[in-house]
C-alpha cells in the first residue's frame, strides 16, 4: 500500500478532505484502505499501483490514456462533500468569478498525480480538490503540457478534443491564465524554488500566447 501523513494542521485538513472525497472518484484513483487520526498525526493508507509518473511530452504514448481519465472525471458528478468554491481559492488574486462552476476538480496535476499503468491512468492526491468551471482542470492541464514543451496552440488544441475546453469561454480561459501568472510570480517573489521558477516561466509564456 502507499501511506501518506502529517502532523501540521492544515495539511491535516486537506488529507480530510482528500479521504472524504475517495469514495466518490473509485473509478479515477486507488482506493482508501485506511484513515487513522491519532497521536497529533493524519495517516491515509491507500492501495499500491504498479505505474509510473506521466509523460506529458509531444508525442507521448501516455496522452490519450490521460484524455480518457480527464473524460472520466468531468463525467463525475461532484459528491456534496466537496463544496469549497475554487474561485474563493484564487480571490486574493482577483476577480475569479469566471471560473466558478459546480463541477468536480482535482487542480494539481504535477507529473506525480498522474501515475500511468499498461492498462490506463490514474488521478492521485485529492487533498487540493474542489468545485468550480469543468474546464479550469483542462486549463491547468494546459500549463503542465506547454511545460513539458508543448506549443501553447498544441496544448489548447489538446484540450479542445473534450467538450468542457469546447465551450469555455475565452474571457474566462484570460481569467485563468492571468491569475495563474500572478499566482506563480508572487510564489517565485516569496521564494524562487525551482519548480516555481519552471511554472512562473510556463504561466507567462501562456499569457504571452493569449496576449495578456
Amino acid at each position: 500500500m502507499f501511506v501518506k501523513g502529517t502532523a501540521d494542521e492544515r495539511a491535516r485538513r486537506s488529507l480530510r478532505n482528500e479521504a472524504a472525497v475517495n469514495p466518490h472518484v473509485a473509478a479515477l484513483a486507488p482506493r482508501l484502505l485506511f484513515d487513522v487520526e491519532a497521536g497529533g498525526w493524519r495517516l491515509l493508507g491507500f492501495e499500491h499501483l504498479d505505474a509510473r509518473p506521466i509523460d506529458y511530452g509531444p508525442g507521448s504514448e501516455d496522452l490519450p490514456k490521460l484524455a480518457e481519465l480527464i473524460g472520466h472525471l468531468q463525467q463525475t458528478p461532484r459528491p456534496a462533500v466537496t463544496t469549497l468554491p475554487f474561485e474563493r481559492r484564487w480571490s486574493q488574486l482577483g476577480d475569479a468569478g469566471l471560473l466558478a462552476g459546480d463541477a468536480l476538480l482535482h487542480t494539481d496535476f504535477n507529473k506525480a498525480n498522474v501515475l500511468i499503468t499498461q492498462e490506463r491512468a490514474y488521478l492521485v492526491d485529492w487533498a487540493w480538490s474542489c468545485k468550480g468551471a469543468a474546464w479550469v482542470d483542462l486549463a491547468f492541464l494546459t500549463v503542465r503540457l506547454i511545460a513539458a514543451g508543448h506549443h501553447p496552440a498544441d496544448a489548447e488544441q489538446w484540450g479542445a478534443q473534450l467538450p468542457a475546453w469546447k465551450t469555455a469561454p475565452a474571457e474566462g480561459i484570460d481569467t485563468f491564465a492571468r491569475l495563474h501568472l500572478r499566482l506563480w510570480e508572487q510564489a517565485v517573489q516569496r521564494e524562487p524554488r525551482p519548480a516555481w521558477v519552471e511554472l512562473a516561466a510556463t504561466a507567462k509564456t501562456w499569457a504571452a500566447y493569449r496576449g495578456l
